[in-house]
């Protein structure tokens, strides 16, 4: 565990090197161009990135089976197209190689041999976690089961309140 997180420790630390070198290129150069084409859109976008990462993992198991650990994303065309067809996300953990314009069919398959993959829509699980995670406190909080699901259909039942 130590050297993994030595590598952690040092992959942040080049990343922070890395934001400093373009912060001082831009600040040289006298330019806004990595605050207009990067450090804004990062602010602007990074919310609602992080809120879409919260349903594809948190209130699933840490387990190693992709199946039990990964939740899939219900949404439209265009979001799903916006997000380079992501919200398949047991797709891509299931197969990482498979290029995103083929995790649509892929998804198909995996539920063709594996039954109904973990799906939820974005508000319905939002207000899921915020109930759950409400009803809780931290230490309440199951790492080898499946505790949030939706509340019709899917993979799982409705787990008791």
């Amino acid at each position: 565990h130590a050297n993994e997180e030595a590598k952690v420790v040092r992959e942040s630390r080049l990343h922070l090197l890395g934001y400093a070198v373009i912060a001082a290129g831009s600040v040289y150069l006298e330019t806004m161009v990595a605050l207009s084409f990067w450090i804004i859109p990062m602010l602007l976008t990074k919310p609602v990135h992080q809120l879409q990462n919260t349903i594809e993992h948190l209130g699933l198991t840490h387990n190693g089976d992709i199946l039990n650990n990964t939740r899939s994303t219900r949404t439209n065309f265009f979001m799903r197209w916006l997000c380079w067809q992501m919200p398949y996300h047991t797709a891509h953990h299931s197969f990482p190689s498979v290029p995103f314009w083929k995790l649509r069919q892929l998804n198909a398959k995996i539920e063709d041999t594996c039954g109904e993959v973990h799906r939820m829509g974005w508000i319905e699980f939002q207000i899921e976690a915020v109930k759950r995670l409400m009803a809780k406190n931290e230490d309440g909080y199951p790492m080898d089961e499946v505790w949030i699901v939706p509340t019709k259909g899917g993979r799982t039942i409705k787990l008791e309140s």
